[in-house]
């Protein structure tokens, strides 16, 4: 019997996609799969959505709400899989990534990961666009991988990867007070436990993004600190392994990029990043933005121009 996979899906309130999801995850071509369904006190019909598809091979657990990470690590403890596949209630993957992804594994060292291409949609797949991925992956080496996510030029999204429950374990479970970047700092550590990354350039996940209710669409102060104690989080892995020039700018970057996130709404967050900028080198980072306020940074600084930003945006929103 091939080993066997389990598909961990956290559900709360999607009833518009959980099941082309659930169906996604049913017709992988794995033989030996199982799949399981946490609803985390969902108020829409998704729990009777997915109780539909309840089974012997499916299972659906209700918990009152905890969070997406509460969600995932009740998934996990109740998996029997010696392979992890998370699944988020609105995503879907190729009918074979599964089964090409284990083929792949089984060629590898122990303590490999496998990755795959991904491409982000809005309402069907297709209709958004596809990252540019060289045929080559060009970090094999986990720790290289995690220092170019740090650094803003990664990004695999959760459902990409397929672990061996091994290196999950010795990871540790998701961190559940984190409202954002949770599967950032979640991977960042399973991958330091990793081998090797094994990427299988044949095979893809499709991310949904454009869902306005999202917890990466709200920008309340919770939100944004969690951001920065994602970023401080990894960055302590990262360090604590290698305390190396590169890794020290892949962090300060990070840290860029929170200030830059937070202001105007979280000064506190701001400064506390901007700090950490400072004690590890400085950052060449900019703020993302167009043409125009690109500019207008250079003109009158980064701060002023994403206050012009956010003022302008405050305003056109009331009318």
């Amino acid at each position: 019997m091939p080993d066997l996979v389990s598909i961990l899906i956290p559900v709360y309130n999607a009833e518009d996609w959980l099941a082309e999801t659930l169906e996604c995850a049913l017709e992988q071509t794995w033989p030996n799969k199982e799949i399981i369904v946490v609803d985390d006190g969902s108020s829409d019909d998704s729990l009777e959505i997915a109780r539909q598809f309840e089974g012997p091979n499916v299972a659906v657990i209700r918990q009152e709400n905890q969070g997406a990470c509460a969600a995932r690590n009740r998934a996990l403890h109740e998996a029997e899989g010696d392979y992890i596949q998370y699944l988020d209630a609105d995503d879907l993957m190729d009918r074979d990534k599964i089964e090409v992804q284990m083929r792949s594994l089984a060629e590898q060292p122990s303590g490999t990961v496998a990755a795959a291409r991904w491409c982000r949609f809005y309402e069907q797949v297709g209709d958004g666009p596809h990252p540019p991925v060289p045929d080559h992956w060009e970090h094999e080496d986990p720790f290289d991988w995690v220092v170019e996510a740090q650094a803003g030029r990664a990004m695999m999204p959760t459902l990409g990867w397929l672990m061996p429950r091994s290196v999950i374990e010795d990871a540790g479970p998701w961190k559940e007070d984190l409202l954002i970047n949770q599967d950032g700092e979640y991977f960042a550590r399973v991958l330091l436990n990793a081998e090797r990354i094994a990427f299988c350039p044949d095979v893809n996940v499709y991310y949904r993004s454009g869902i306005d209710t999202s917890v990466s669409s709200r920008r309340s102060s919770a939100v944004l600190r969690s951001q920065y104690e994602a970023a401080q989080s990894i960055a302590q892995h990262l360090l604590a392994q290698e305390d190396a020039p590169r890794v020290r700018q892949a962090c300060a970057d990070a840290f860029q990029r929170v200030a830059y996130s937070a202001y105007p709404e979280a000064v506190e967050v701001v400064e506390k990043a901007e700090e950490k900028v400072e004690r590890l080198g400085g950052s060449d980072a900019e703020p993302r933005g167009s043409s125009f306020f690109r500019r207008t940074g250079q003109l009158v600084g980064w701060k002023t121009a994403l206050w012009l930003r956010h003022y302008y945006w405050k305003v056109r929103y009331r009318e």
